[in-house]
């Protein structure tokens, strides 16, 4: 926050307005649409890259081919098809994207007719897909097989105007590309891309977790495994997050390394990967950068805007957190999810013209604190925390905790390896308001807590300077989301981007993107 600041941002302005000039509609979101052959499919193949494109602002499309009105041991026809609907739009909702479409083409009953043909044209224009991404027809089911050869058949007649010649022509072909399977004949998949999902995989999870009917009821029961589901909905998840193998493949880590570099490639844990199909748009190396742009760059979070300010009260309930992803915290010394539901923990992003809005929620079991007054050392007990970098310069940020109590501690750091304590509390946010909800009882060691729930609401002004709301579209700060754990558990440190050792590594922080 200085002169030389001050300058960069008017060159940036100035950057930003000749780019936007003159690279015209390469500005634009990209347009993605996964087909699959039923609803639960798409999140399956790329519910986590679907969820990295709609966090850089892209809009993303999952289109299934059926009405899923075949898929339950105990339910069928319309009854099933409307719940898997509503299934499928949750599950939209959850991982970000625009939309999750079903067409009322009958389960089970699937064939590569002319009809369905048209249906997957007409929608593939209509999205103005960039890239259309199919299963191959390699599967043991024969919905899957139909849908990879229909929308092979579609590649090319998406572009010709005279079929479907009521739904306008794409002007050029876009990219078609396989999602990944594990099948061997006739080929074996052989990916092209490989894309980290290790920063939205908790919300990949989370979409799949839409999906009741399916993974928690017909699925296990076509594999005798019914009685292995749990009862409740966070040891659901954690189980579904076991029973689906998403681990990078070791075949796999030399594409991860050709797209991310050695250095990040060593630290992924789960992928997706994807196989250009011949059949469309061939793209170069330089291309595929531009469709996947989250290829070699940091982890992101996209903040939704909300219309009218939050009421901080701590309790969640506005619709805004409804619809702001979840950002779930992994053990930050071992990088792995939490395997115990009783501490999952995630953070979520709002914002207006005046606020940036952080939320927290703890599963905790044992809630405690004994501080009273502001600033007071909060690290050394329970406590979540945000660091916020606002400048880009990376010795630079503001970290913020949060107690039980709801007691703020708010500092402006400028030196992580040689923090100055004193100094760095004489910031102090004049505007700023937080809240905290806890169900359970501070302080008594004897009972079982449940949770307790973080709201804060950060004034823009005070955080970053000359502070206009028109800067944000073009904003990409840095950011990064913790929570310190005091009990008996081994599990002490958790963070969105995990460090291995202190939080006060600016490297390792994500991006914080306005939309």
């Amino acid at each position: 926050m200085n002169l030389s600041y001050r300058i960069r941002l008017i060159l940036t302005s100035c950057l930003y307005t000749l780019l936007f000039c003159s690279l015209g509609a390469q500005e634009k979101p990209l347009q993605i649409i996964v087909i699959g052959a039923h609803p639960d499919d798409a999140d399956l193949d790329a519910g986590g890259t679907a969820a990295l494109w709609a966090s850089l602002g892209h809009n993303v499309k999952f289109l299934s081919l059926t009405n899923g009105d075949a898929g339950h041991q105990s339910q069928g026809g319309g009854a099933l098809a409307k719940r898997r609907r509503a299934e499928a739009q949750e599950s939209a909702r959850r991982l970000g994207i625009m939309e999750y479409e079903t067409l009322d083409n009958h389960d089970g009953e699937l064939i590569p007719s002319l009809e369905v043909r048209l249906q997957v044209i007409r929608r593939i224009r209509r999205w103005k897909a960039d890239i259309v991404i199919l299963p191959r027809p390699n599967d043991y089911h024969p919905d899957h097989r139909n849908t990879g050869l229909v929308v092979q058949d579609a590649a090319y007649m998406v572009i010709v105007p005279n079929v479907a010649s009521d739904t306008p022509p794409l002007k050029k072909n876009p990219v078609f590309i396989y999602s990944q399977d594990h099948f061997q004949k006739p080929n074996p998949f052989e990916p092209d891309i490989v894309v980290n999902i290790d920063p939205v995989f908790e919300r990949k999870i989370d979409g799949m977790d839409a999906h009741v009917s399916q993974f928690y009821e017909w699925l296990p029961w076509t594999s005798n495994s019914l009685d292995q589901v749990p009862e409740g909905k966070a040891a659901r998840k954690q189980w579904l997050a076991g029973v689906r193998n998403w681990k990078l493949k070791p075949a796999w880590k030399s594409i991860v390394e050709k797209w991310y570099g050695p250095e990040v490639a060593a630290d992924v844990q789960y992928a997706e990967g994807f196989e250009i199909c011949e059949y469309g748009r061939q793209p170069s190396h330089e291309e595929i950068r531009k469709l996947f742009p989250m290829l070699g760059s940091p982890a992101s979070v996209k903040a939704v805007k909300t219309e009218a300010p939050l009421k901080i009260d701590g309790l969640l309930e506005e619709s805004i957190y409804a619809q702001a992803p979840r950002i779930y915290l992994k053990n930050s010394l071992t990088r792995e999810l939490t395997s115990d539901p009783a501490y999952e923990t995630y953070a979520q992003v709002a914002y207006d013209d005046t606020y940036l809005y952080v939320a927290f929620s703890c599963n905790d079991q044992d809630i405690h604190s004994s501080f009273s007054k502001r600033d007071e050392h909060l690290w050394e007990e329970e406590a979540v925390e945000v660091f916020i970098d606002t400048d880009n310069e990376a010795q630079n940020y503001v970290e913020l905790e949060v107690s039980p109590k709801n007691i703020l501690y708010d500092s402006y750091i400028v030196d992580p390896v040689k923090i100055d304590v004193p100094e760095t509390l004489k910031y102090n946010l004049k505007a700023i308001k937080t809240a905290v909800k806890v169900k359970g009882t501070v302080n008594n060691r004897k009972d079982k807590d449940q949770n307790w729930t973080v709201e804060m609401a950060i004034p823009f002004a005070e955080i970053a300077e000359d502070f206009s709301p028109d800067q944000l579209p073009l904003a990409k700060w840095k950011i990064n989301f913790y929570r310190i754990n005091r009990d008996a558990s081994p599990l002490k440190y958790l963070s969105w981007r995990p460090t291995q050792g202190s939080f006060h590594q600016p490297s390792k922080f994500g991006q914080l993107i306005f939309r």
